[in-house]
């Protein structure tokens, strides 16, 4: 209070002239009191602390966006249960996707389906929905009854060879011994039933693709292996491809082709890329094309192609150096070639990565 009134008396000081005599700051103090006072510019019943602590235009608008930006927070992350799960099942997908794309890149195409296929029976154990008994089943089938063609007509006979059915009499055996192979009671029975139906089945080129006859016409998943590998066993590949697809999806069945952009940016300055290669495949143009879309390439010293050989060892060494200072690219061809290097080069790679 009194600094506002020792501020106004000063505005009024200013524009008027100096005092001729200096004045002590009590009489100072006395003159602003009673000019304050005489002027009335405060309400001496007003309680001015309590005035203070009451909260202006500001910190109510302050504070509504405070709590404004709360409750939108608190929607967002207030979902149901129903959505809850939805975002649960979404990521899990996009995991087992990732994963599975960065090992597809680093195994052989041959062994692309076992992976798979371990990776689907793994999802499976982990969604509580693998038929445990029937995957024990797969894993150790049961035994053939004998080599003989008891009990199977002339019929199934004439197109059925006495090997198979042997095959689906243990089968009937496991359903009998209550092994998990239930579905299959009574399976020679079946056969011997509807023999023109069960030869359709058994020489379609894609058996895995047709419902089977009977009562064997909506079993799926492994059961559908069990009966592959006892009547067509050469169709369990195509199978399991099947069976991949069913759990996982489509994508996971059949092997992407190689793209070195994918490649290249799941890689580092500390993660080189190796080449396993066939017989006449050349990476080459594939460095050389996605070089083309960073500035990279042999005109600009960016990019250097070096061919392993006796003597090539302090070549590629100073060039790693080089590249590691200036950015570049270095490709080292026939490597394995070099394999008594190899430590060498890990340790040197480490080295300059770290350096620069």
């Amino acid at each position: 209070m009194f600094l506002h009134g020792i501020e106004l008396v000063h505005d009024t000081e200013r524009k008027a002239k100096a005092p001729k005599k200096p004045k002590t700051m009590l009489s100072k103090l006395k003159s602003v009191t009673a000019k304050i006072i005489q002027m009335q510019r405060f309400n001496w019943n007003e309680d001015l602390l309590h005035q203070s602590f009451l909260a202006g235009k500001q910190d109510f608008l302050s504070l509504s966006t405070r709590a404004l930006e709360k409750k939108t927070a608190e929607e967002k992350n207030d979902v149901s249960e129903e959505d809850f799960n939805h975002r649960c099942l979404s990521l899990t997908a996009s995991i087992t996707s990732v994963l599975f794309r960065y090992i597809e890149r680093g195994i052989f195409a041959r062994d692309l389906l076992t992976v798979a296929t371990l990776l689907s029976f793994a999802v499976a154990e982990a969604s509580d929905t693998l038929e445990h008994s029937l995957f024990l089943c797969l894993l150790s089938p049961v035994k053939a009854q004998g080599g003989a063609a008891g009990g199977m007509t002339e019929d199934v006979g004439a197109w059925l060879p006495v090997m198979v059915w042997s095959q689906i009499k243990g089968l009937e055996k496991g359903a009998v011994e209550n092994i998990g192979l239930v579905a299959f009671e009574g399976l020679g029975d079946q056969v011997n039933s509807d023999p023109d139906g069960w030869h359709k089945w058994y020489e379609h080129p894609k058996p895995e693709t047709q419902p089977p006859p009977g009562g064997l016409k909506s079993i799926t998943g492994i059961s559908m292996l069990i009966l592959l590998r006892t009547m067509r066993a050469d169709r369990i590949p195509a199978g399991l491809q099947a069976y991949v697809a069913s759990m996982l999806g489509p994508a996971f069945s059949e092997p992407l082709p190689f793209n070195m952009l994918d490649t290249y940016t799941e890689s580092s300055a500390s993660t080189p890329i190796f080449f396993v290669l066939f017989p006449g495949v050349d990476p080459t143009p594939w460095v050389e094309l996605l070089g083309s879309k960073f500035d990279v390439n042999l005109r600009k010293g960016t990019l250097r192609n070096i061919s392993m050989g006796q003597g090539q060892e302090s070549p590629a060494e100073a060039t790693l150096d080089v590249m590691a200072k200036q950015g570049g690219w270095i490709m080292l061809q026939n490597i394995q070639l070099m394999e008594s290097w190899l430590r060498r080069f890990r340790r040197f790679h480490w080295c300059c990565f770290f350096k620069h």
